[in-house]
């Protein structure tokens, strides 16, 4: 079963995460998201001071993700694959300040706009609770944030076609590794797995 969420339910998913201590595989998502509320609304231009604050925190919530490697459990038939994100205290700072300078800008009216706002605003809280619960000594390391991406990208890429990005961050290597992996609609498909979010390729 792949992990999926609907764009309203993401709020109520990182609420769920937060309160039972970031255990992702109890929150849904979708890969990429379905923006059917921003495709039947009307089309209202996006201030371009808007826009500038938002590819500041599209750049820093990728270079989040490309601090991301994945991690392997294998078993008798399959490998499972799960992120392991530095996190480190510059990028996670940045990633931070970019958030605050777009929650900061006016509202828009644009509905892709307040959607991509608000999938940044539910990245940075996900990576500052992990990264202030490691600091506390949690001895998890709580996967679940190259999933988490996929949502923040694919809402970037609805509201700026033009400018799309990757919606997995993988390495070469990584790629490499899960050229097998389900997919869904070319993006990967994230499972259900007991320490959060996978990747699940059969081998044999």
């Amino acid at each position: 079963m792949h992990v999926t969420r609907s764009a309203p339910a993401v709020v109520l998913a990182l609420a769920s995460m937060l309160g039972c201590k970031g255990r992702s595989e109890q929150a849904h998502k979708v890969a990429p998201p379905v923006f059917a509320s921003a495709s039947a609304a009307p089309v209202v231009p996006i201030d371009p001071a808007f826009l500038t604050l938002a590819r500041d925190a599209r750049d820093a919530a990728t270079k989040v993700a490309s601090e991301c490697e994945l991690r392997t459990m294998t078993g008798e038939e399959h490998t499972r694959y799960y992120d392991h994100c530095a996190l480190s205290n510059g990028v996670v700072s940045a990633l931070q300040q970019a958030a605050n300078a777009l929650a900061g800008s006016p509202a828009p009216a644009n509905t892709r706009a307040a959607l991509f706002a608000e999938e940044i605003r539910l990245f940075t809280a996900w990576v500052s609770f992990v990264k202030d619960d490691r600091a506390q000594g949690a001895l998890s390391s709580y996967q679940g944030t190259l999933w988490h991406y996929q949502g923040l990208a694919a809402s970037w890429n609805a509201l700026v076609p033009g400018e799309s990005i990757p919606i997995d961050v993988l390495s070469k290597a990584d790629h490499h590794d899960v050229a097998n992996a389900p997919r869904d609609g070319g993006v990967l498909a994230w499972t259900r797995c007991d320490f959060g979010p996978c990747l699940v390729v059969r081998t044999r």
